[in-house]
């Protein structure tokens, strides 16, 4: 077994992998207003828990509305591939590369057709992210390798694993700022 084999590369698909934090936020706002509720005017990143503290007897709603606007009218001219992370990770083969979203599971889907995705990723996981030593968990069904380098935007992905866990670096672009993480698997 090659060093490569011992290591699967995890990889997060919005703000990582694939520029959404834009078109995420008009795509909330869209569906605001749609609905009568006014924008919510933030350089952060719009979220659905976001979405739920503030209208939790309408998220449903808001959420189809926005995620129509997503994928119908804007995905392939507001969203931005990250070249430089793909040509990466594709050097790295595709039994050793994992997809790892919380990203709702359609609109995933629509991006991951369109920049052809499939190809470099032996498995897609959509996993809500909310309590990471669980996920981790998961994604070790998924793998053989011993450890992984976690590849997303968020620095607290890496939290729960401090002690086991180094920054490996961060690959950074305009619109990017992407941070990887090496953690033991077994």
């Amino acid at each position: 077994m090659s060093y490569e084999d011992n290591i699967a590369f995890v990889v997060d698909l919005d703000d990582t992998l694939i520029y959404t934090h834009s078109l995420n936020s008009d795509a909330y706002n869209y569906a605001l207003e749609r609905l009568g509720y006014p924008r919510i005017n933030s350089s952060n990143r719009i979220t659905k828990s976001n979405i739920a503290t503030l209208y939790p007897n309408n998220i449903n709603k808001i959420i189809r509305q926005k995620q129509a606007y997503f994928v119908e009218s804007w995905m392939p001219y507001r969203t931005t591939l990250n070249r430089k992370l793909l040509k990466a990770i594709s050097a790295k083969g595709k039994n050793n590369c994992l997809l790892w979203t919380s990203a709702d599971r359609k609109r995933a889907i629509k991006i991951i057709s369109h920049y052809g995705l499939n190809e470099y990723f032996c498995k897609i996981l959509f996993d809500k992210k909310d309590n990471i030593v669980e996920s981790i968990k998961r994604i070790k069904q998924y793998t053989s390798a011993q450890y992984a380098v976690l590849i997303d935007d968020r620095k607290e992905i890496a939290k729960p694993f401090e002690a086991d866990c180094i920054e490996v670096g961060r690959l950074k672009s305009e619109k990017f700022n992407v941070g990887t993480w090496l953690i033991r698997l077994k």
